[in-house]
């Protein structure tokens, strides 16, 4: 069983992607939040096996909640999602340690595979 925490601001975007990763794989544990000022608060009680995140958020944004959760918890992969995916973006989040990013919109069937590969 996979636990996975999903941050996003977007309602509407949070819960679909999390009925479609429960669709696609049934053994799956799946949180949301809507900003990474939530999600700190969440990774404490939460143990989970892997983020996806989001960038452009309010409270907490997407780079700082990286960092914390890099700085906290290592071990935890991460995957970004962002609306804008520019070499300037890429180069920010391989600065602090994340190299998965996926530029939306995008296919559920992608990210299920880049997850779970």
């Amino acid at each position: 069983m996979k636990n996975i925490l999903i941050i996003d601001d977007d309602k509407f975007f949070r819960l679909n992607l999390a009925k479609a990763l429960g669709r696609c794989k049934k053994d799956l544990v799946i949180i949301t939040a809507e900003n990474g000022k939530e999600a700190v608060k969440m990774m404490d009680e939460f143990p989970a096996d892997i983020i996806i995140t989001d960038l452009n958020m309010p409270e907490m944004d997407g780079y700082e909640f990286l960092s914390f959760a890099r700085k906290n918890f290592p071990h935890i992969p991460v995957f970004v999602i962002s609306g804008l995916k520019t070499p300037a973006v890429m180069e920010r989040l391989r600065s602090i340690g994340i190299s998965r990013c996926i530029e939306k919109p995008f296919d559920i069937g992608k990210m299920v595979n880049m997850i779970f590969e």
